[in-house]
């Protein structure tokens, strides 16, 4: 009995570990996938992407913008036609609690969107994912080519 109780000890830690670990990898590489999809959907719609933070549900939200070109908060560009192809609002990608996850994005202080334009660019901006005991991870975002590089940071 004493020898189960102790491995009971051992192994449900050890699993929650693992698990906890786990949803941290699918989470950054879903993002990466997530990420990778807006650019494309920015290209082929012929309309502006952008991924924010949703604070409340705690999600990655890639929404179908009109272009804001002075970054006043105006449009300056027709919004984008809501059809199959170009829903205004397409997805969120749950981050779970025990991630922290930050948008750094762009030459704006204090914006937190990350934009992919319809000629394949995007605004330059790092997704910071960060979980209690290992480095942060990063997901930075070329502007001239919105291709997308992950790489761990130092703690």
């Amino acid at each position: 009995m004493l020898v189960l109780l102790l491995a009971t000890g051992v192994i449900i830690p050890s699993f929650t570990r693992f698990q906890s670990a786990a949803q941290y990898d699918w989470t950054v590489r879903r993002t990466l996938v997530f990420a990778t999809e807006a650019r494309g959907l920015a290209i082929s719609s012929e309309h502006p992407v952008v991924i924010s933070l949703d604070e409340g549900s705690h999600a990655l939200r890639l929404t179908a913008k009109p272009l804001d070109v002075d970054g006043d908060g105006e449009r300056t560009a027709a919004p984008p036609p809501v059809n199959e192809r170009t829903p205004p609002e397409l997805r969120l990608v749950p981050v779970p609690r025990d991630v922290d996850v930050r948008l750094e994005a762009g030459s704006r202080e204090g914006d937190t969107l990350l934009r992919f334009y319809p000629d394949g660019r995007a605004d330059e901006g790092t997704i910071r994912f960060q979980q209690e005991g290992r480095a942060p991870t990063l997901l930075t975002i070329n502007p001239r080519t919105g291709r997308l590089t992950l790489q761990e940071a130092q703690p």
